[in-house]
């Protein structure tokens, strides 16, 4: 895995563009569809060597991720932390419950997300910035699940690639950032099958295709049409969460997220 960039922000950068870039994700996108007779599951993931799916290593500055009871930072994954998906550009799904500075008041946060091949190219770079709701010390419930396009990432078939997602945050005083905890874990894009291809076209609404997916193992796509399909049918979010053990993040609230422009 690739050494993370440094960054190059400046406060005021990242404070004008977090209430801009940030849009809960609107359930009036999402087809209703009518009440399963079976819910949606995701196949057993074998465990695999790699990374867990929460968060490893300790902050290294005044930045951390606090969990006061809630779950630990963690991305939405299988258990073996191996997302599959048919698209070049698939979307991350992280869990973070709250930022907080050890010491000082902290101003601004953000994220960097890397993906990187095998051969330790990096294909996906960018600065993002996080919703303010998870720095609000008033609020008793700041936890977010955050949802990130890779636009431009342009992942190769039948290729596996890691990628890392480093929090962070800017506080009163100080010019450089200061990192949390890390998430980190593996991508493969596939490639489906002529009879999934011909189930999937025949699919007659949302659910269909997301049971099309999920019975494939193919884990993103199965995921984002669930996640828009959640406020109508919440059941199935949870159940199809429940299958990986990670019910208790079902009612969190997601939101989108989009790089930082830099000047």
């Amino acid at each position: 895995m690739s050494c993370l960039k440094s960054l190059g922000l400046t406060v005021g950068i990242l404070a004008s563009t977090v209430s801009g870039s940030i849009e809960l994700l609107s359930a009036s996108s999402a087809t209703a569809v009518p009440p399963q007779l079976v819910s949606l599951s995701f196949p057993d993931s074998p465990g695999g060597s790699g990374p867990g799916r929460t968060a490893g290593g300790g902050a290294r500055g005044d930045c951390i991720v606090e969990k006061d009871g809630s779950p630990q930072m963690t991305v939405l994954m299988p258990s073996n932390n191996v997302g599959t998906t048919v698209s070049p550009d698939p979307a991350l799904f992280l869990y973070i419950p709250a930022i907080r500075s050890k010491k000082s008041l902290l101003v601004s946060q953000g994220a960097e997300v890397s993906v990187v091949d095998r051969e330790g190219n990096e294909v996906y770079f960018e600065k993002i910035a996080l919703p303010n709701r998870l720095t609000d010390p008033a609020s008793s419930d700041t936890a977010v699940i955050v949802r990130l396009s890779l636009e431009g990432a342009n992942l190769k078939r039948d290729r596996a690639y890691d990628w890392t997602f480093a929090p962070f945050c800017v506080t009163e005083g100080e010019l450089e950032p200061s990192y949390a905890e890390i998430l980190e874990g593996t991508l493969e894009r596939k490639n489906l099958t002529p009879s999934q291809q011909e189930e999937l076209k025949q699919a007659r609404t949302p659910f269909e295709r997301a049971s099309t997916y999920a019975k494939a193992g193919i884990w993103h796509e199965a995921l984002m049409i669930l996640a828009e399909l959640r406020a109508d049918n919440p059941a199935d979010w949870e159940a199809f969460l429940a299958s990986v053990q990670l019910q208790e993040l079902a009612q969190t609230p997601i939101y989108d997220v989009s790089p930082v422009a830099e000047p």
